[in-house]
């Protein structure tokens, strides 16, 4: 079999060791009959961490990117993409680890011509302790895996649980889209925006492999509420500019906003009660005793009230 060459992006710091671990976990991958290269795309890179870096020796072709620290995640990724030689993109982050199988996972998926994009699996690594909110990140009720188990992989997953830090895409359709849009640089909205433009093609489909499969250590619940706040405050008000039909699906549904639709009123009012302080805490001591898909339910409530916190403090911003 032929298998389509592929480009690797990694938009990053410019960390020695957390480059040098992305790079090794690269030179682990099984590649047989398999060409690829990887871009780094490296904010505050100087001359003597490329040095450090280029001291190591890979069987892979290995370029830099210097960006300066304003660069978002959005541009980053375009000139990582405009540096690219070969037909398929994969994006992946300095702070994953992959499995050795994830070249051959992704690439499979392309044998179908109808898809654009493959969206993998994130898991987390064994040793991290397993409190109630890992256990809610590495569940079956995890939103994309219940999708899965669902609806099956052979379809694009609902926009909002598009992840692409371990994405990829064939280039000519990512340029055919103009790439990421820079002006959306909440890395959740920018995984919506890239998902949107391009579902909306009926030829095109993202298609989930479960088995592409990259560790990562997630987010503490904490820094994790902090990020949805973020999203509902910079990232929801920009995807409602540029896409006004994504107003069912985000947590805008849940605020009252100008030339938008009501949700049936009943459902915005159990949500709203869902959403005020006390019940919010409540949910925070259910998640902790109650059964899996009770507590795993209540974490996604947190989540989103965050998310719609976020919004209406958008909104009261002149």
């Amino acid at each position: 079999m032929t298998w389509s060459k592929l480009s690797i992006v990694i938009f990053a710091n410019a960390d020695p060791g957390a480059c040098v671990r992305i790079l090794t976990d690269c030179e682990r991958l099984e590649h047989e009959d398999l060409e690829f290269e990887v871009i780094m795309v490296l904010q505050g890179l100087t001359g003597k961490v490329e040095a450090v870096l280029k001291d190591y020796q890979f069987s892979f072709d290995l370029k830099f990117v210097s960006v300066d620290s304003t660069t978002n995640r959005a541009r980053g990724r375009n000139l990582g993409v405009g540096a690219a030689k070969n037909e398929i993109i994969l994006f992946l982050e300095s702070s994953l680890e992959i499995s050795p199988g994830l070249l051959y996972r992704h690439l499979e998926a392309y044998e179908d011509g109808a898809t654009a994009a493959v969206m993998g699996e994130i898991y987390l690594p064994a040793f991290v302790k397993k409190n109630r909110w890992f256990r809610f990140l590495d569940s079956d009720y995890r939103s994309t895996r219940r999708w899965a188990a669902q609806a099956g992989s052979k379809q694009s997953p609902p926009l909002r649980y598009v992840n692409t830090s371990n994405f990829s895409i064939r280039k000519a359709v990512f340029e055919a889209f103009d790439g990421y849009a820079e002006n959306i640089d909440h890395h959740e909205a920018e995984d919506i925006d890239l998902a949107h433009r391009i579902s909306a093609q009926p030829q095109n489909q993202i298609h989930f492999e479960p088995e592409a499969v990259a560790y990562c250590l997630h987010n503490s619940l904490r820094n994790s509420l902090a990020l949805k706040y973020e999203f509902g405050k910079e990232g929801i008000p920009k995807l409602l500019e540029a896409y006004p039909e994504l107003y069912p699906v985000l947590p805008s549904r849940f605020v009252k906003m100008t030339g938008f639709p009501d949700v049936s009123p009943l459902y915005r009012t159990f949500m709203n009660l869902l959403f005020v302080g006390p019940v919010f805490f409540m949910a925070r001591g259910v998640r902790l005793f109650s059964p899996e898909f009770v507590a795993f339910r209540m974490m996604r409530y947190m989540l989103q009230a965050e998310s719609v916190r976020g919004l209406k403090q958008a909104r009261k911003s002149p």
